[in-house]
């Protein structure tokens, strides 16, 4: 994920970040943002400043936060479908019903007014 274009630097001068996934001294991989910034003068790079912040807590977050959408989505969809499958029973029986009142006289006490 490179942005040289920020500041009117232009490609040329590489300013930019990228997330990497770093393996520390006790072994364990950690996601990192690594900032990279020319310091430039009549037109060259002299100096480069770089940093780097730990992001692992972030995408942990934002992991969790994939997870639950999809669990979300299904869960929405489940509704829907329950949702769908009630209305069709509920207008097959208010269906029937209709029919099946049609059918008695119209005097007797069953019959809706």
């Amino acid at each position: 994920m490179l942005d040289a274009s920020r500041d009117g630097f232009g490609p040329s001068f590489g300013r930019g970040c990228a997330e990497a996934r770093l393996r520390g001294k006790e072994g364990i991989c950690r996601w990192f943002l690594a900032r990279y910034d020319p310091s430039v003068e009549e037109g060259r790079v002299r100096r480069w400043y770089k940093s780097a912040t730990e992001i692992e807590s972030g995408k942990r977050e934002e992991e969790r936060v994939r997870k639950e959408n999809v669990r979300l989505e299904e869960r929405t969809r489940i509704a829907q479908e329950l949702h769908d499958t009630l209305l069709q029973t509920f207008q097959s029986a208010s269906l029937h019903l209709g029919a099946a009142l049609y059918g008695v006289a119209q005097d007797s006490p069953v019959k809706p007014q």
